[in-house]
């Protein structure tokens, strides 16, 4: 059973069958519980410190920066989380200080973007099959384990492995077609051997010439291919290397005038998986058609009724940068251009409070503050304001930590701008703390978050 009681029907929980065995109406759950949705990040650290549906001694986040990008999150669980009666130990695995490993116990350094492996396939939007691949084409900064690997995600897990002696890891772990073991004591053991997996799949891939390895950059990889491979199988993996990927051609989308790849399946207004699954906040069925309701937390009581628009006349909204995310905020370059992001407010609501264009504002809520500057315009709704995400870091550089006694460097730009997620708050509707969530999937609610404003 998932922590975030995901993909777990409530009726088959032992809090379900004790309230029945004892004659009692089982409704509501001490906490939603959403058969629909999958594990939801959400609910697993709130409902891990609160013990319910069980309590949980070690906790592992790979990176992972809820606290951050969590609307309220932070006020919910800070204090506990720095608990050890509730958490015992919190090891992070990430390349960076951020706003939620900050409470780690231990911070395993991970290799970034262009020093990792992996395999992506497209989210959406693409006609034929494809799938990235990519390999450390800049050297990790961190230090190296005993055997020469960089500290890391996969060597962190591979060594805790091998400690614990888990099947599947060291000398004798992964099996070919053939049934003979192969080693898994580094990450290229197994990401090398998936891409064979993925040069193999139904027509071969071509073999990689002298021109391939050295245009699509491979010579450094080459090496490793050939301690780690097969023969059969090297040429084929640097062919696939050499190109980024596997990528079906262009050729290959249409049968004639038909899409190869096409939907079969039926467009459903009723969705029968939704309809008749049960709300645990009240025993009903949800609905399984589309339809209109006002904002609602987890008790179905109208947002409205709690945090009146008298007393929180706006509604903040986020969106997403056409420039910076989270991560991103670490480059200078892209801070240059966009050093913070102003709060965008409608021109009428500015008058209203009598708010002018480069003020700087105070944005009040149930569950915080923040200090921004105000971008008054046509650009947002009547009622809203609108705050750009990826600003406003408490970490990630922005706190100049203490390390074997020498201080990290101090970057006050990081600390610029705000962050919509700490004018998120605790559902006051919930017996078990939690922040404001969807009822059927639990994603965080962080459009339409109830504020004031004011002049600073």
């Amino acid at each position: 059973m998932f922590l975030s009681r995901s993909r777990f029907p409530y009726k088959k929980s032992s809090e379900c069958q004790r309230k029945v065995a004892a004659g009692e109406n089982p409704y509501p759950a001490k906490a939603p519980w959403r058969s629909l949705a999958p594990p939801t990040l959400t609910e697993h650290l709130p409902s891990a410190l609160e013990g319910y549906p069980y309590p949980i001694k070690a906790v592992i986040g790979c990176m992972a920066n809820p606290i951050y990008g969590q609307a309220g999150l932070k006020g919910v669980i800070v204090d506990k989380l720095k608990d050890p009666k509730r958490l015992g130990l919190f090891v992070a695995v990430d390349g960076f200080i951020n706003e939620t490993n900050r409470y780690a116990d231990y911070i395993v350094p991970d290799s970034i973007m262009y020093e990792v492996w992996g395999f992506t396939d497209a989210w959406k939007g693409t006609l034929g099959k494809l799938t990235t691949a990519c390999w450390p084409v800049v050297k990790p900064r961190q230090q190296k384990t005993a055997e020469g690997e960089p500290v890391s995600m996969d060597s962190f897990f591979i060594a805790v492995a091998k400690r614990l002696g888990l099947s599947g890891f060291g000398d004798n772990a992964i099996p070919d077609t053939d049934g003979n073991l192969h080693p898994l004591n580094r990450a290229e053991d197994y990401y090398l051997r998936a891409a064979a997996n993925i040069a193999f799949q139904e027509e071969p891939l071509p073999e990689a010439n002298d021109s391939d390895i050295a245009h699509g950059g491979i010579a450094p990889l080459v090496a490793k291919i050939a301690r780690t491979l097969k023969a059969d199988e090297r040429t084929r993996v640097a062919y696939l290397y050499a190109r980024g990927g596997r990528f079906e051609d262009a050729s290959e989308h249409f049968i004639g005038e038909k899409l190869k790849y096409q939907w079969k399946q039926t467009l459903c207004i009723y969705n029968e998986s939704v309809g008749t699954s049960i709300d645990t906040t009240n025993g009903l069925p949800n609905s399984g058609v589309p339809c209109h309701k006002l904002p609602q937390l987890a008790n179905k009581q109208p947002m409205r009724e709690v945090f009146s628009e008298q007393e929180w006349p706006l509604l903040a909204f986020s969106f997403k940068s056409n420039l910076m995310n989270s991560y991103a905020i670490g480059s200078e370059r892209l801070r240059m251009i966009k050093p913070y992001n102003p709060v965008q407010m409608p021109r009428q609501d500015a008058v209203r409070f009598g708010i002018q264009h480069g003020d700087t504002i105070r944005i009040e809520s149930p569950g915080g503050s923040v200090v921004g500057l105000a971008l008054v315009s046509e650009s947002v709704m009547l009622g809203t304001l609108g705050i750009e995400h990826g600003y406003g870091h408490r970490d990630l550089g922005a706190t100049p930590h203490i390390i074997d006694g020498e201080s990290q460097p101090d970057m006050p730009w990081m600390r610029a701008g705000i962050n919509i997620n700490d004018l998120g708050f605790k559902d006051p509707t919930r017996d078990v703390d939690g922040t404001w969530l969807e009822p059927i999937s639990g994603a965080s609610v962080r459009q339409g978050l109830p504020v004031r404003v004011s002049r600073f």
